[in-house]
């Protein structure tokens, strides 16, 4: 009788190979460094990973894919719904996952950064000071950018 072998017996499928690499807090965000093959066999790891950081009350979720060498549309469905709890990022994408958000059509949906720094000043809220706000009697306020523009946008409120 055969026996089946166990993950660890397979080189090719070893359990550190693929998944989650990492999983930390770095400074009021999260984040998940990925490597390997992540598609609908080995995405459960990285879901319950996920999970984790989401306890964490809205904390920010950045994807390090810099080591990711394959994945499918289980890690695209994931991020996007990551996307309806909290902020996220992807930092460093390889060739292979740039190509799959590009397709899929969510590339500008998801930022993309360089490096997990530049991810996690991104997605933080901005934290001004009192006299900040109210600088000119409180007719204008001041909220962070999605992004897009590079910026914060100027709101002003309007008096009655």
């Amino acid at each position: 009788m055969a026996t089946i072998p166990e993950a660890c017996d397979n080189p090719d499928r070893m359990p550190s190979e693929n998944g989650v690499a990492a999983s930390y807090p770095l400074g009021g965000v999260w984040v998940l460094v990925l490597r390997g093959e992540i598609d609908l066999d080995g995405i459960t790891p990285v879901r319950h990973q996920v999970a984790e950081a989401l306890r964490h009350g809205g904390t920010p979720v950045l994807f390090d894919m810099s080591q990711v060498s394959f994945c499918d549309s289980s890690t695209l469905n994931l991020l996007m719904r990551t996307r309806r709890e909290t902020a996220v990022a992807v930092v460093r994408p390889t060739a292979w996952v740039e190509r799959l958000l590009h397709v899929a059509g969510i590339r500008d949906l998801l930022p993309v950064f360089d490096t997990v720094e530049e991810a996690a000043t991104a997605l933080l809220p901005r934290r001004t000071g009192c006299a900040s706000l109210h600088r000119d009697g409180g007719s204008q306020a001041w909220r962070a950018g999605d992004g897009a523009h590079g910026g914060r946008e100027r709101l002003r409120r309007f008096r009655r």
